[in-house]
């Protein structure tokens, strides 16, 4: 069976096919043999290709192999489920970089999931830096690492990636697999830079610029939050840096959509204790949106600002459970619900 491709997924007249028969084993095994390390008998060969030839997928360029993947699929040893495995990956050198191995990865997992696997694993050498972060990308993350897994004394990643996420959250002392979407993902945002991102984007064409005010934490995760909120047209002059990892927030989603979440606050709750400097932006302000996720003390003095300034001031009620004062100067609301 042949999948062809589109010229964004790989150049020059490439396809991808499914292993049909004997006939095809002699472009694998030569391309695989000069690309890995690890060396293989021909009857490691026939062992996956004649036993699961449905999970062995070729590139071609004209009648040439130029990628190939060889995996399997058994009975999970610790429960009666299945589970893929993933023996070789390779693409010709001179076309790397063109998402061939994430083509190949893909059409594997798209079967395994169709034959009811529950998880995949692989091996991959911890110096194989192109490959974890294939693999990365996709899903996978690290479970172990194998010392002097391979016969050249290399240690090695087993790396896992789950199919199924949870129907319900683990019970004391239960572990319980899950994977979604976005697994291993880092996704710059949090509420107030979202709602930030929506108001620059209502703005664009107008005189007014939205400006977001946060402390931006010491770390990689800041520099690029940062750059989101540039390349989305935020005014970031009021923003300062704290001497601490960015806040982050982890959140457990079940099937049936519902969530539960655990934040860290680092910088988000590492303000000056004087906001006397947000004076100037809120005098000049159509609105204020406050979040519950930084300090008290930030809210309540950005609403006494705006309150003089006869400035609108709305406080989004969702994040940290909080008191509000019956004479709170600011609109409840919760616009990161509205649609």
């Amino acid at each position: 069976m042949a999948y062809p491709s589109s010229p964004a997924d790989s150049p020059n007249d490439i396809r991808f096919e499914q292993y049909k028969d004997e006939r095809d084993m002699p472009g694998i095994v030569s391309l695989i043999d000069k690309d890995l390390s690890e060396p293989y008998s021909v009857f490691t060969y026939r062992y996956f290709i004649n036993n699961w030839p449905d999970l062995c997928y070729m590139t071609m360029q004209g009648d040439r192999c130029v990628g190939a993947i060889i995996c399997k699929l058994d009975t999970h040893r610790c429960r009666r489920t299945h589970r893929g495995y993933i023996a070789m990956l390779a693409v010709e050198k001179e076309l790397r970089g063109q998402r061939i191995g994430s083509k190949l990865v893909k059409l594997c997992l798209d079967r395994m999931r169709q034959l009811g696997a529950d998880e995949c694993v692989l091996e991959t050498e911890v110096t194989n830096l192109g490959a974890l972060g294939l693999y990365r990308s996709m899903g996978f993350v690290k479970e172990k690492r194998l010392h002097k897994y391979y016969l050249n004394g290399n240690d090695a990643f087993r790396l896992k990636f789950l199919f199924k996420m949870i129907n319900r959250f683990p019970k004391k002392g239960e572990t319980l697999g899950t994977r979604s979407a976005d697994t291993g993902v880092m996704v710059p945002g949090g509420k107030g830079a979202n709602q930030a991102v929506a108001a620059s984007r209502l703005a664009a064409g107008t005189p007014r610029k939205a400006q977001f005010v946060c402390q931006f934490g010491n770390d990689s995760h800041a520099t690029k939050l940062e750059q989101v909120l540039v390349d989305n047209g935020l005014d970031l002059s009021g923003c300062g840096r704290a001497q601490k990892p960015s806040g982050q927030a982890f959140i457990f989603l079940e099937a049936d959509g519902s969530n539960s979440i655990l934040i860290v606050g680092g910088s988000n709750v590492a303000w000056p204790a004087e906001v006397a400097d947000f004076q100037r932006l809120i005098e000049g302000a159509s609105a204020v949106l406050l979040q519950q996720e930084i300090p008290k003390y930030v809210n309540e003095e950005s609403k006494s600002l705006g309150s003089t300034e006869k400035v609108p001031v709305i406080q989004d009620v969702g994040g940290e459970e909080r008191d509000f004062p019956d004479e709170c100067p600011a609109e409840p609301g919760t616009p990161h619900e509205c649609s």
